[in-house]
């Protein structure tokens, strides 16, 4: 229902225009994609709690404890997502495929050179 009145009302169909931007179809039979992992998901909802506590927690002496591991809490997950990029880059770097590709550069580039 929600669907149909957004689609009628919707001036210049929005929805659509978004749809085949993203997907590259218009149809409800396009394949559809994750572009988060749940340990992606996860990450950025623990980041988000760990910042809403240091944030509610800052004025309050009492809740001091909180407010420190929370800051905490949220740098070290920053921390990790930092390393965790780092690793992940030099692994996509260093894959087998890319090595396979590397070298086939180099051969169009002798081929071409002679």
């Amino acid at each position: 229902m929600m669907r149909l009145i957004c689609q009628s009302s919707c001036p210049f169909n929005l929805a659509l225009r978004i749809r085949k931007l993203f997907c590259g179809s218009d149809n409800d039979t396009a394949e559809k994609k994750r572009v988060w992992n749940l340990p992606t998901r996860l990450f950025h909802c623990l980041m988000v709690l760990a910042f809403a506590l240091a944030w509610a927690t800052y004025d309050d002496s009492r809740h001091l404890d909180i407010h420190t591991t929370s800051g905490y809490t949220f740098f070290g997950l920053l921390l990790f997502r930092l390393v965790w990029i780092e690793l992940t880059n030099y692994a996509r770097e260093n894959s087998a495929e890319n090595k396979q590709a590397e070298a086939a550069w180099k051969i169009n580039r002798s081929v071409m050179k002679n």
